[in-house]
This record gives C-alpha cells, structure tokens and sequence, in this order.
C-alpha cells in the first residue's frame, strides 16, 4: 500500500507557506489522498488470501504467488 500518511503530512506541512487562494489546492489534494487511501484500504479488506497447502515433502503452506512455478487456474 502506498505512503499516504507521509505525502498528507508533507502536504500539511507546506500548506502553511502559501497564500490562501494556494491553500484551497493543497486541501484539494489532501483529500484526493485521503479518498485514494479509503479506496487502497477497500481493496485490502476485500482481496481474499490464497495459501497453498503443499503435502508433498512434509506438508508447509505458503501464500500463493511465492514459488515460481505457482499457478492459477479458474
């Protein structure tokens, strides 16, 4: 997930050395921020985890897409 808290914090920071009519931009942009960290948070929850559970050579799981020969098929 991407840095936003950093980005809003900067963006806060440097807001306070501009004039007012720049102030509204650097809000707008804070906002779009925080809609694109709501969205990102969203997407978290809602991806589903996919372990594979090999019991072959002394039955381990791992979360798919770690081994190179993982595939999937639907």
């Amino acid at each position: 997930m991407a840095d936003y808290y950093k980005a809003i914090s900067m963006l806060e920071a440097m807001k306070q050395y501009y004039s007012d009519d720049i102030k509204s931009n650097f809000d707008q942009a804070i906002a779009a921020l925080r809609r694109c960290e709501n969205i990102d948070k969203a997407e978290i929850i809602r991806m589903p985890k996919i372990v594979i559970r090999d019991k072959g050579y002394g039955s381990f799981e791992y979360p798919f897409g770690t081994m190179h020969h993982d595939n999937l098929y639907t």
